[in-house]
């Protein structure tokens, strides 16, 4: 899956990709993430909120494309900036609900 920044954060102009869908061993581990992250309340403070998402969500994407970045984001790498963090998040969030669509859903009733 795609996800392009372009526009959101202009020093780190690209994209990044991940699977098609997350597994189900990787859906335990992001939904762990935003509980955590949830538990912390309404007063903490966005690195906090951040960083209990960041270490699962980098592990989602499977290559960059991005200016002064390796293909291969690691943790280490991320910049501190919030917005490419809320970028990065957004995307695998996107995933997330992307992998829990369901097709039937989605189509219109049969007529009867």
């Amino acid at each position: 899956m795609e996800f392009n920044k372009d526009g959101k954060v202009p020093r780190w102009k690209g994209k990044i990709y991940t699977g098609e869908f997350m597994r189900w061993s990787d859906m335990v581990s992001w939904e762990e993430a935003v509980e955590e992250a949830r538990k912390l309340g309404e007063n903490a403070s966005l690195g906090k909120f951040y960083d209990k998402l960041l270490p699962v969500a980098v592990k989602f994407i499977e290559r960059a494309e991005i200016k002064d970045l390796p293909e291969k984001l690691e943790y280490k790498d991320i910049p501190a900036s919030p917005k490419f963090v809320a970028f990065l998040i957004e995307s695998v969030t996107k995933l997330y609900e992307i992998t829990n669509e369901d097709a039937e859903e989605k189509k219109a009733p049969e007529p009867s």
